[in-house]
């Protein structure tokens, strides 16, 4: 995939707000920056909105995809390429009801049926790519 043929949603701006140190919650540096695909969850953006955090435009500024199972879209093969957390829609829903993000670690895609269909396991390919990154 190269760099002209990005993915590119509607980009959506809203405000930045501070978080807590607490146990569980999200400690990147920066707030996440999260892209959808094979699924429509406006509930979910308006999440992401209200928590301060943004909705990317591409795959590469992204920091979580969230989706409902694997699927074989350029946007879930390019984040498991950067080991990036591919997260359930129930990430966001539990987001929202905390009223601050939470680490990713719980909500990761869980999809046997397809695991075994591919040949691999999504959260091993998600480390391998972290360590040994390709972009």
């Amino acid at each position: 995939l190269f760099r002209s043929q990005e993915v590119h949603a509607p980009r959506r701006m809203s405000r930045t707000t501070n978080l807590s140190s607490s146990p569980g919650l999200f400690t990147e540096c920066s707030l996440p920056k999260v892209m959808f695909t094979g699924v429509i969850d406006e509930n979910g953006e308006q999440v992401v909105q209200r928590l301060g955090g943004e909705l990317a435009d591409s795959v590469y500024e992204c920091t979580h995809l969230v989706t409902d199972r694997i699927r074989r879209t350029v946007k879930f093969l390019c984040a498991v390429a950067r080991g990036i957390p591919i997260v359930t829609l129930d990430w966001l829903e539990k987001c929202g009801k905390n009223k601050c993000f939470l680490s990713s670690t719980s909500f990761l895609v869980k999809d046997c049926e397809q695991e075994q269909n591919f040949n691999f396991r999504l959260a091993e390919s998600l480390q391998k790519a972290r360590k040994h990154r390709l972009f």
